[in-house]
């Protein structure tokens, strides 16, 4: 029987709108994100400027700790403290997130002390994965950035006067692409690591496995999602150049707008893949 794509989205909005604790976990960690744009939007500023300055000196130089210059770099090392985030903390609420669905469809009650200590007690596989999915992410990125060169490098050739503003636009497009390939296949490892109590290398087998078996129907269930979330990535992507034309504080509030949106665009996602994977094994 074909898998109905319209029946989980249907479940899982409900799910959402329903629970009030299933989007806690992602609202916990836009929060700790939106905290480390206003330390990162302040860090040129006493007292912040006595910790964060050496290092903003030391690593861009003198003229990013003073305005406009240290909005500039916002992005960059906000993308770093995104990272941190994820692997010390994002990775074991999205977890806890998982539990949360799987109590809820149970008809189990959500105690949120006892989702925390059974998060904790298996904190290194969901550590470990997170640490494995940036190295993936790192490489992939590296990669993208190989293809896309070398295929502006061709187009430049082929087509003289080609506009280097497209570059950018092929770049995101790319690896929008490649990233929504690449979570079709490690996106279940989180539910398998919670639900079938797995380490979290069996996990990304399985996952792996299941999306060999059933990828079109991962990828069409998390392909919309993604797709509404485009825009904020060109958004983020031509950053500089709306701060450029508009005011220095645009890539900030770009920035902003990216957790925010993040924050509904990351559980409806998990939340669907949770739904399928309990569809599955019912």
């Amino acid at each position: 029987m074909k898998y109905s794509i319209r029946k989980n989205w249907l479940a899982t909005y409900e799910l959402i709108t329903k629970s009030r604790y299933v989007l806690m976990p992602f609202i916990m960690i836009a929060f700790f994100e939106a905290l480390a744009l206003e330390l990162i939007y302040f860090a040129s500023r006493p007292p912040l400027i006595y910790a964060f300055g050496p290092i903003v000196r030391k690593f861009f130089g003198e003229p990013y700790l003073h305005y406009p210059g240290n909005l500039a770099i916002l992005p960059k090392l906000f993308y770093g403290a995104q990272t941190i985030i994820y692997v010390f903390f994002g990775i074991l609420l999205t977890a806890i997130a998982v539990n949360i669905v799987k109590n809820v469809r149970a008809g189990l009650p959500v105690k949120f002390k006892a989702l925390i200590n059974n998060g904790m007690r298996r904190y290194a596989s969901f550590f470990s994965y997170a640490l494995a999915v940036t190295l993936i992410m790192v490489l992939l990125g590296k990669l993208d950035h190989f293809v896309v060169t070398k295929v502006y490098r061709f187009m430049v050739k082929a087509t003289p006067g080609f506009p280097p503003e497209i570059l950018a636009i092929i770049s995101i497009l790319f690896r929008f692409m490649s990233n929504i390939i690449l979570q079709a296949f490690i996106i279940l490892a989180v539910p398998i690591m919670v639900i079938d109590n797995l380490s979290f290398v069996k996990s990304i087998g399985r996952s792996f496995v299941m999306a060999l078996k059933n990828f079109f129907t991962i990828l069409r269930i998390i392909l919309l999602p993604f797709l509404l979330y485009l825009p904020v990535l060109f958004l983020k992507g031509f950053a500089a150049e709306i701060a450029v034309k508009t005011f220095p504080e645009a890539e900030a509030i770009i920035t902003l707008a990216g957790i925010i949106a993040a924050l509904f665009l990351d559980c409806f996602v998990m939340v669907s893949v949770t739904n399928f994977m309990l569809d599955k094994k019912e």
